[in-house]
């Protein structure tokens, strides 16, 4: 049960709205999505810090204008989620760079390395 505004909503509510608004798919798809993410991660060896996280929370607070910890509870009560729903959230999204780097970095940079002279002439 999911409390909103003091009214209280099924998850059952949430999946059939998601239906008939047409979104469930893309949901199923993100959920898909993180599951190839994270077996990726694993594939590759790849792991989140401590540090890195509170790199990028320090970084949305300061793009959200949470300048102290009770703008920053009342967000996350606003977005109905907790301290650690976040940072699950941000977790997933440095994984999902980290990933993409990690698969797709190196053939930007030989990419880059073969075009050079090509970008440059676009530069000037």
């Amino acid at each position: 049960m999911i409390d909103f505004a003091g009214v209280t909503i099924q998850e059952k509510s949430v999946v059939d709205l998601l239906k008939r608004e047409l979104s469930l798919h893309t949901i199923c798809r993100q959920l898909m999505y993180q599951t190839i993410i994270k077996n990726k991660a694993q594939e590759f060896e790849i792991d989140v810090t401590d540090s890195e996280i509170q790199l990028e929370a320090d970084r949305m607070r300061r793009e959200l204008q949470l300048e102290n910890a009770q703008k920053t509870i009342e967000w996350l009560q606003e977005k109905m989620i907790t301290a650690d729903d976040w940072e699950a959230s941000i977790r997933d999204r440095i994984f999902t760079q980290k990933v993409a780097d990690a698969m797709f970095g190196n053939a930007a940079n030989r990419e880059f390395q073969q075009r050079q002279l090509v970008y440059e002439k676009v530069l000037l």
